[in-house]
């Protein structure tokens, strides 16, 4: 009697964490996004670009050959919005 409880908790026990551990996993595969550049297969990582695409655009920015608000508008990256560490970093650096 006491060994088929045992079983019955185990039997709980694994159901829980297989679906605790696949609700994760579930998550991370429905939010990724990819890039938002035409041809592009990589996953999107900061305003909506792939890290490769992310840089090529911050270099263009840097040099000063476009805007960010620009690109924005263009609809080849994505609005900071959300990203308060990034939204006040370029309010900075305007100044």
């Amino acid at each position: 009697m006491a060994w088929t409880l045992c079983e019955e908790l185990l039997k709980a026990a694994v159901v829980f964490l297989a679906g605790f551990f696949l609700k994760g996993t579930w998550r991370v595969v429905m939010e990724t996004k990819q890039c938002m550049i035409a041809g592009c297969r990589r996953v999107s990582a900061k305003r909506g670009l792939c890290l490769v695409c992310y840089s090529r655009a911050k270099v263009k920015v840097e040099s000063g050959e476009v805007t960010w608000d620009k690109l924005v508008k263009l609809e080849l990256c994505g609005n900071t919005s959300g990203d308060p560490f990034d939204d006040a970093y370029n309010r900075a650096m305007e100044d």
